[in-house]
């Protein structure tokens, strides 16, 4: 199957550890690959200005990549831990995620990735591993609908 792109509307909806939600609504693109597999690209505005984010799914498993700054990579698949290092103007950062519930549902040009996820980040300055529990909802649908 060629792969179809199409306008969307996206709603993100996250909660740190604290319990504060965040959320985004914007327009984005999805690229339809096949019956288990898309792609969702959109514009958030950061400090420094736009960051793309593209959100790649494959079946029950999620890659969230930022383009920007420091850009990042972050893989969700349950109960499989993704570790990584970013290198920052004050050095190396790690980052730890381990996905408790990772589920993603589309029909058509309409879908939700669900994520829920333990993180933890260290480096040179704050060595704590301390693991934080984080979600992130985001849901698509054909704009003007």
């Amino acid at each position: 199957m060629e792969s179809a792109e199409s306008a969307v509307m996206i709603t993100m909806t996250g909660t740190n550890e604290e319990g504060d939600e965040t959320s985004l609504c914007t327009d984005g693109v999805l690229e339809e690959r096949d019956a288990d597999s898309f792609i969702l690209q959109f514009q958030e505005l950061g400090e420094a200005g736009p960051i793309l984010t593209i959100v790649e799914c494959e079946g029950q498993h999620v890659t969230i990549i930022r383009a920007g700054g420091t850009g990042t990579a972050m893989s969700f698949r349950q109960g499989k831990p993704y570790e990584s290092q970013y290198d920052t103007p004050i050095g190396p950062l790690f980052l730890r995620i381990y996905p408790t519930e990772v589920l993603v549902r589309r029909r058509g040009r309409r879908g939700h990735v669900h994520l829920v996820y333990q993180v933890s980040f260290w480096s040179r300055f704050s060595p704590s591993h301390d693991a934080s529990v984080r979600r992130l909802d985001l849901r698509f649908r054909p704009c003007g609908r």
